[in-house]
């Protein structure tokens, strides 16, 4: 299919299934002479129903972020903008939608400042509702820049900020750096160091800030690159240098990765060969170049990709951070993983944690219920296991682009996932 819109759209389409009938449909935005609009479409170039919304007298700052913030069942989706006051100048404006495209109560809301980031998504309280994070320029000519953090009924709810010199590049990043169950805000900008910040200890990690040594450019890209349990985190500086640097600031061996070339994108990363082991792609200004990690990577639930996953939702599931595979500890819950990467082509991962020997039945469905593969049906050891799919049915030959769910079964403990294959 081919949409047509008015204007340009922003940074990138999000993928979510915004009416949860089992497909994702494509949101985005865009803006024109008059003011921004969000779309929201099927995989026909049909409309969802009670979109597009056109948001006059506001031009839109970055893509959209989907979560359902206050856990009543129906996904969310939020957008700033910005818009300008005779009397207070510029103002982000804060919007939250529901999937049937009506304004939620308490939004919009404004707050000073010139330009916003695509918002983060999480949920850092664990209270079962999702907060808002973003990060504001105050004042473009001084560089003076803000990161807010909002709770999910909007205004008048602001549970910290944290001011920076410089510009923030790029989005807010989310990770568990120093493990200790609290997440932290990962950015960069052009104070020339990556921050990560505790919003709820109101702290940074020892060791932290780390220096670039030039402005930050990107969006922060947070891995477990060795599988040592521990996470790496990779972004570019200014100086057309990739700093990869261990958890506690040291340098990854070979970075910074310095390019002859301007860098202007956000790298990413992934086992492009499926080899086991990930590669770096970045895109310079007159060329793509891959760069092979020769380490066996671990698959810990982290911001992997440009806006934390390949959905670019923004939304990071900190419940999925809970369960952790510590070397020889028996785990004491039975636990199902996304599967990794999703969308995938050709081969995914699928991984689960056993709190006892158990019986496991581990299967792949398509969305009229009908067995596709039987990936396991035997007795598996305690801990944590994986096992890669394909992509082919069982007799060997692939399946066809689209939606599968996969199922565990085990000791009276079932649980069903979604992903989507594409050839």
């Amino acid at each position: 299919m081919i949409y047509e819109q008015e204007g340009s759209i922003l940074d990138v389409p999000v993928l979510s299934d915004l009416d949860q009938d089992g497909d994702v449909e494509i949101i985005f935005t865009s803006n024109h002479e008059s003011g921004g609009v969000l779309y929201a479409i099927h995989d026909t170039g049909d409309d969802v129903s009670g979109f597009p919304i056109n948001v006059s007298s506001s031009t839109i700052n970055s893509c959209p972020s989907i979560a359902d913030i206050e856990s009543d069942g129906l996904l969310d989706i939020i957008i700033s903008t910005r818009s300008w006051n005779d009397q207070h100048g510029w103002n982000v404006n804060i919007h939250a939608i529901d999937g049937y495209g009506a304004l939620k109560e308490g939004f919009p809301f404004s707050v000073e400042g010139e330009n916003s980031s695509p918002v983060t998504l999480i949920d850092l309280d664990n209270d079962n509702n999702i907060e808002l994070v973003h990060a504001v320029t105050l004042d473009v000519m001084h560089s003076q820049s803000r990161i807010l953090v909002w709770g999910h009924e909007g205004e008048g709810m602001l549970v910290n900020s944290f001011e920076t010199e410089g510009v923030i590049h790029g989005g807010i990043s989310i990770s568990d750096m120093d493990g200790n169950g609290s997440m932290e805000l990962v950015f960069t900008g052009d104070n020339e160091h990556i921050h990560a910040w505790d919003p709820i200890l109101d702290t940074e990690p020892t060791g932290w800030p780390l220096n670039l040594g030039s402005s930050g450019i990107s969006e922060p890209i947070i891995v477990d690159v060795d599988n040592d349990g521990d996470l790496e985190i990779m972004c570019v500086s200014k100086s057309n240098e990739i700093h990869f640097f261990h958890h506690d600031g040291t340098n990854y061996n070979n970075f910074p990765y310095i390019s002859q070339d301007s860098i202007y994108s956000t790298p990413a990363i992934g086992d492009l060969d499926n080899d086991g082991d990930h590669e770096v792609i970045v895109g310079t200004l007159s060329d793509l170049r891959v760069i092979d990690i020769t380490e066996e990577f671990g698959d810990r639930y982290t911001w992997s990709s440009y806006r934390g996953n390949m959905y670019r939702d923004g939304y990071f599931d900190a419940t999925l951070v809970s369960i952790k595979n510590h070397g020889n500890t028996t785990p004491d819950e039975y636990f199902l993983y996304d599967n990794y990467p999703n969308p995938f082509n050709p081969i995914t991962k699928l991984s689960f944690v056993l709190p006892k020997n158990s019986r496991v039945s581990l299967t792949i469905f398509d969305t009229r219920g009908m067995v596709v593969k039987t990936l396991l049906d035997s007795e598996q050891v305690s801990g944590k296991s994986s096992v890669n799919w394909d992509g082919r049915n069982e007799i060997g030959l692939p399946v066809s682009t689209g939606l599968y769910f996969y199922r565990i079964e085990a000791e009276g403990f079932t649980e069903t996932k979604k992903m989507i294959f594409l050839k």
